[in-house]
């Protein structure tokens, strides 16, 4: 890939704390994401391990309390261990994010007991979630659209600009695929 394996390494916390907000806090999805490998050891790779670490030791605090809390926990990150520990082009995909869902949705349904308030509070994130992937989904039916939205968050990303060329051309806007 080009990125040498120790600062891909110091990536990765950066990397694993963005898919952790995807779960929590999912604002807007893209298919490719800008995502560079560090320069070096600095303050900001230093705070993502920590904060990484952190995450980890709670979790194993847990331990003694909710098992299968801890099991959800460990199993998100097991599930994107190959992709963090093995040099790759893109750093970040959302797509590599879903098995690992698996395991932090098996560690909050461990953690909130099954109450009328707390079946409540998810049904209503539940629609909301689901409305936003229907959304999604149909951004996904223009491809212009889908990539000039790409285009807005990251412009100077080369695979991205390629791709809306693409779009614009297979309908037929041949000026706009060359600019």
């Amino acid at each position: 890939t080009g990125i040498p394996f120790d600062l891909y390494l110091m990536s990765q916390a950066g990397v694993l704390l963005s898919y952790l907000r995807m779960v929590f806090i999912p604002g807007k999805q893209y298919l490719l994401y800008e995502a560079f490998p560090v320069s070096g050891f600095t303050r900001e790779v230093v705070l993502s391990w920590v904060s990484l670490c952190a995450l980890i030791v709670v979790s194993l605090w847990l331990v003694r309390r909710n098992r299968v809390a801890v099991f959800g926990i460990l199993s998100f990150f097991l599930f994107l261990a190959p992709t963090s520990l093995v040099p790759i082009p893109d750093m970040i995909f959302e797509h590599r994010l879903y098995p690992a869902m698996a395991g932090m949705a098996v560690a909050l349904a461990s953690i909130f007991p099954p109450r009328r308030v707390t079946v409540a509070v998810f049904t209503v994130i539940f629609i909301y979630l689901g409305h936003r992937a229907y959304v999604r989904n149909g951004e996904w039916n223009d491809r212009v659209k889908f990539w000039e939205s790409h285009r807005d968050a990251f412009p100077q990303d080369v695979k991205i600009l390629g791709s809306l060329g693409v779009a614009y051309a297979n309908f037929g806007e041949i000026r706009k695929a060359v600019a």
